[in-house]
C-alpha cells in the first residue's frame, strides 16, 4: 500500500477505535484516574470503598498497624499478595512447591518448614471456594484439609497463636512462636 493510504487506514482505525468505546467505559477510565490520589494517601480507605470484601481490607490494615515492618506473612488458600503490607509468600500445597508440598505426614514438619523458611504469621482464608481463588482444585481437598489439621495440632501445642482482627470475616491470622 502506498504510503498516504497507510496513513489513512492508521487514522480511520484510530478514530473507529475511539468511537467504538463506550461513554460508560471512558468514565470508569476517568474515576479510576481521579481515584488516585485518594488511593496514594488513604490506602485502606480506598480498598473499603473499592473492593467487594470489605473483611480483606481490615485485615490488609491490621497487619500494617500490627506487625513489625519486617514480619514475614504466609498467604494459605489465598493468592493477593499485591496489597500486602509486609513481605509475604504464597503457602497453598500445590500451588506453590516452596511450603507443604507434599503435605507432611505430622504436625512437626510444618513448624519446622515455618521455622525454616523465617515466617512470624500465617494468614489463613477460610472457606474453599471463593471470589480470590478462582481455580479450586478439588484433588488437593484432601491435602489442604491435612495441612488444616496440622495447624490445628500446632495452635492447641502452642507453637503457632491465633491472633483476633477485627471485622475479619472468613480470614485467620495466626502467628508463629518461637
Amino acid at each position: 500500500m502506498p504510503e498516504k493510504w497507510r496513513k489513512a487506514a492508521l487514522v480511520l482505525l484510530a478514530t473507529a477505535t475511539l468511537v467504538s468505546f463506550q461513554t460508560k467505559v471512558w468514565m470508569n477510565f476517568y474515576y479510576a484516574w481521579r481515584s488516585l490520589e485518594v488511593a496514594r494517601k488513604a490506602p485502606v480507605q480506598f480498598l473499603q470503598f473499592a473492593d467487594h470484601e470489605k473483611e480483606y481490607a481490615n485485615v490488609l490494615d491490621f497487619l500494617a498497624r500490627s506487625t513489625a515492618k519486617d514480619s514475614r506473612i504466609l498467604l494459605i488458600f489465598d493468592r493477593r499478595e499485591l496489597y500486602m503490607p509486609r513481605r509475604c509468600l504464597l503457602g497453598t500445597p500445590y500451588f506453590q512447591e516452596e511450603f507443604f508440598t507434599p503435605v507432611p505426614d505430622s504436625a512437626a514438619p510444618v513448624y519446622e518448614e515455618l521455622k525454616k523458611g523465617r515466617i512470624d504469621y500465617i494468614l489463613i482464608l477460610i472457606g474453599g471456594e471463593t471470589k480470590c481463588n478462582p481455580d479450586p482444585v478439588s484433588d488437593f481437598d484432601a491435602q489442604n484439609e491435612r495441612l488444616t489439621i496440622h495447624l490445628l495440632e500446632l495452635i492447641k501445642q502452642e507453637k503457632l497463636a491465633f491472633v483476633p482482627i477485627p471485622e475479619s470475616g472468613r480470614y485467620r491470622l495466626l502467628k508463629v512462636n518461637r
